[in-house]
């Protein structure tokens, strides 16, 4: 997020890197810059969309001005909300955008939620996350079947410690 690491230029630019070296080894990614946590999944959701002739072809999508985060909120459907899924078919909800004509105590009512739960999604609808971005060590490795065992020779070289495993360059 670009609250976590600079700015959008900053995120951009390391999205770029990330995203290179990921499709390097014939994975598909996508991400998405913002200045919080939920606003950066929304984004890498809606950068799964773009096309080779939008945004210069790269999965990546940077919100950048109060009108890219409108847009976004507009074109993401309710349901994406953290914690809601078919809930909002109670509200007859259809985008994120939708969500903001209800207040707290509407929102608690239709969607079953307590207080605190329908006041997250209060703020979440309206682009507003305080979440922290944190690092996370991974616990675990899978291979699923789907990776052709090639692939995943080119992507995961196991290090010496056995303990970690390092995927594309990174540990």
């Amino acid at each position: 997020t670009v609250a976590a690491h600079g700015s959008t230029d900053e995120g951009q630019r390391l999205a770029r890197q990330l995203l290179a070296r990921v499709q390097a080894v014939g994975l598909p990614l996508s991400v998405g810059v913002a200045p919080n946590r939920l606003l950066a999944k929304l984004s890498s959701m809606h950068a799964k969309k773009i096309k080779p002739a939008d945004d210069g072809g790269e999965p990546v999508f940077v919100l950048r001005t109060a009108q890219d985060m409108a847009s976004l909120l507009r074109d993401t459907p309710a349901s994406k909300i953290p914690g809601l899924g078919s809930k909002v078919e109670a509200l007859d909800a259809v985008s994120v955008a939708d969500l903001q004509a209800f207040d707290i105590s509407e929102l608690a009512t239709a969607l079953g939620l307590t207080d605190a739960a329908a006041e997250a999604v209060y703020e979440r609808c309206r682009g507003i996350d305080s979440s922290p971005v944190r690092e996370v060590v991974p616990q675990s490795c899978t291979v699923t079947s789907w990776l052709a065992a090639d692939a995943f020779a080119n992507l995961a070289i196991r290090s010496p410690s056995a303990t970690t495993v390092w995927v594309g360059g990174w540990a």
